[in-house]
């Protein structure tokens, strides 16, 4: 009985560590996929930009200069403040 009982905690924690090395390739995953977004969402802002109407252009620059600002506190760490956009 013991001996069954070994195995399933054995089985219990090699499933459990299968769950966390997962998990943590997911984050690792999600972080790439956030560092390939970013860019491509400023373009799309970018030609948003263009397009505006000059009324619009002071709030598209915001979000951009914000959406910067994260981007580079994701890939370097260091966060920066983000200054209104005249």
């Amino acid at each position: 009985m013991a001996r069954n009982q070994y195995h399933q905690l054995c089985s219990f924690e090699a499933g459990l560590s299968l769950v966390v090395t997962a998990v943590g390739k997911a984050d690792a995953l999600q972080r790439e996929r956030d560092d390939l977004r970013i860019p491509m969402v400023l373009v799309q802002m970018q030609v948003q930009l263009a397009q505006a109407g000059e009324s619009e252009k002071p709030a598209i620059r915001a979000k951009m200069e914000a959406l910067r600002s994260a981007w580079i506190e994701l890939q370097t760490g260091v966060s920066l403040p983000v200054e209104p956009v005249q």
